[in-house]
């Protein structure tokens, strides 16, 4: 189950958060499809991707750790930032 999710506007990759784990994924540019691939080349360059991940929220997010956070519960953007977002815990 996933917890929360996030698009880095500076990056326009996914960030989802399930229980203590999180994953850093892309959707191909020319459709959404449902699934994420971390195959390798297939020869299409139109898979999503999986970037990063699954890893420890504690053992990436250092900021969080530091805060207590060991679970994402809802993540939102800072208005009118683009490299900032609010992260919650236990809602």
């Amino acid at each position: 189950m996933i917890d929360a999710t996030f698009k880095d506007p500076t990056t326009d990759e996914f960030f989802a958060f399930s229980g203590s784990q999180f994953v850093r994924f892309a959707f191909a540019d020319s459709r959404r499809g449902d699934k994420i691939t971390n195959s390798g080349p297939s020869g299409d360059d139109l898979e999503d991707e999986l970037i990063f991940g699954p890893h420890k929220i504690l053992n990436t997010w250092k900021c969080l750790a530091q805060a207590g956070f060991d679970t994402v519960n809802a993540v939102m953007p800072v208005p009118d930032t683009e490299a900032e977002a609010y992260f919650f815990q236990g809602i």
